[in-house]
């Protein structure tokens, strides 16, 4: 028997007092009535006003607009640090006039610029915090110099009214903005955010002209924890993190050609390589009006580093890179940066490429005093093991290191490492020297499996069982001074 609507609606009133926020997020998929309900009760309840877990859960919250404005509505009983701000932004002389529709729509503007502020959410919308607000609020009446953090109202109208105007696209809106006196760079301390850094991140391409246009800089400061600590921010790069194609194309079709614009644009166009984004960088290539071939060289060791397998591929078939060329910023070669640098997943598909359009494989760099096969040995990494040496690594070849503990044979490497038995039998069938010595001490490594049988025979007839001799699975044999190990 199906349960009456008014039934299922009390079941949610009470389960939105009950439930853990992310489990009333997924409530809202089982049908229409649960989403309507959940999202007009979940907004309004008062669990939100004491509960923690909203403030630890703010970024995925998906109901923010209708919180903040159920915080407008119960100003009068309940104000916060973000209410006081919207009615103090009302009460501006330019704005006493405006009816409610316009009232609603400039509200709806604020709340825009306040989704994407940094601020901490139980500092913004909790009753507790209000009497911090006053506080401050008192001694900036005061005339208090330390208390001048935060802006006039009428600044953070501007800055609000961009913000949102960038995240709706309305360049139009931004240029009046921009002819009355708006500061594209300017920062919101009182709620953490900053209209650059939106539009860095999702502006339109017309948007990022007008604040280009405007003076945008190429480096900002991205206030990150308080309004003091803040970090040197690249613009470019920033869009490109974002994957805002479109607003990054904007600005490189009015970059200048300097030095400052051409580092800001190489460091950017490193950071696309890194992330994938090859589209970018041939955006970039068409959009600017300088040649960008000399970065090509810092684009295939990005690539290498990061595993970019596609990307490592056409800068070598299609640009015809050197596969053993050095950059000033990787002195090291491609394959040991590939080798060190690069994620493991896709570590061995990058080595590959890389030996197949001609990078050396037995090539010691001068900052590096091991081989490639040697590194991969320490590693572990089997399958670029055998893929060096099937192309040519000499499986002798110690580097050039003056440390003892770096002039291991990869065939000695082989056998102290954990999982490397199998590159035993492959580095002594590739012509790996089964004689040499270790601290003075002569060794011998025996792969035959006659003699690898006799010495299981040996260990039965000294009262070990068959069983356990046949588990152990001895792979090869170390002779040192006349004694034998299995391993």
């Amino acid at each position: 028997m199906q349960a009456p609507t008014e039934i299922w609606q009390l079941i949610i009133q009470e389960a939105i007092e009950m439930l853990p926020l992310k489990n009333l997020y997924e409530a809202r998929l089982v049908n229409v009535l649960f989403a309507d309900e959940i999202n007009a009760r979940l907004p309004t309840s008062r669990r939100l006003e004491e509960d923690q877990e909203l403030f630890a859960e703010w970024s995925r919250f998906p109901l923010k607009r209708q919180y903040m404005w159920n915080k407008i509505r119960l100003h009068a009983e309940r104000p916060c640090m973000f209410s006081t701000l919207v009615y103090d932004v009302l009460l501006l002389p330019r704005l006493t006039n405006l009816n409610k529709d316009q009232q609603h729509n400039l509200i709806d503007k604020i709340i825009d610029a306040v989704i994407w502020g940094r601020k901490n959410a139980e500092q913004l919308f909790t009753a507790a915090r209000y009497s911090f607000f006053l506080q401050w609020y008192l001694s900036v009446r005061r005339g208090d110099s330390a208390a001048r953090e935060w802006e006039p109202p009428e600044v953070f109208l501007n800055l609000a009214l961009a913000a949102s105007a960038i995240q709706r696209g309305d360049h139009d809106e931004l240029q009046e903005l921009v002819d009355q006196g708006l500061q594209v760079d300017g920062y919101s301390s009182r709620v953490k955010m900053m209209p650059m850094d939106i539009a860095c991140k999702i502006g339109n391409k017309q948007v990022m002209k007008t604040m280009v246009a405007a003076g945008c800089p190429l480096w900002y400061h991205n206030y990150i924890y308080t309004d003091i600590l803040y970090n040197r921010t690249n613009a470019l790069s920033v869009a490109v993190r974002s994957g805002n194609k479109e607003g990054m194309e904007g600005w490189i079709e009015m970059l200048s050609s300097d030095e400052e614009a051409l580092a800001s644009l190489s460091s950017a166009l490193r950071v696309a390589v890194r992330l994938g984004r090859w589209d970018m960088v041939e955006m970039a290539e068409r959009c600017y009006t300088e040649n960008l071939q000399h970065l090509e060289a810092e684009w295939l060791t990005e690539a290498t580093k990061s595993g970019q397998v596609d990307i490592v591929q056409h800068l070598l078939q299609e640009r015809d890179l050197d596969a053993t060329m050095t950059t000033p910023h990787c002195k090291k070669g491609l394959i040991y940066a590939a080798l060190h640098d690069c994620p493991k997943a896709r570590k061995a598909a990058v080595v590959k490429v890389l030996l197949e359009h001609g990078a050396d494989p037995n090539r010691v760099y001068p900052p590096i005093t091991q081989t490639p096969l040697q590194r991969a040995m320490e590693d572990g990494d089997v399958e670029i093991a055998k893929l060096l040496v099937e192309s040519g690594a000499n499986v002798n070849s110690v580097g050039n290191s003056s440390c003892i503990t770096k002039q291991k044979a990869p065939l000695f490497l082989a056998r102290t490492r954990s999982g490397l038995a199998p590159l035993v039998h492959f580095l002594v069938a590739h012509g790996a020297n089964r004689h040499f010595r270790w601290k003075g001490k002569p060794f011998v490594v025996v792969t035959e499996s006659t003699m690898i049988g006799h010495v299981e025979q040996a260990l039965i007839e000294l009262g070990w069982s068959a069983g356990t001799v046949r588990d152990t699975k001895i792979d090869y044999l170390v002779l040192r001074g006349g004694r034998s190990r299995g391993e």
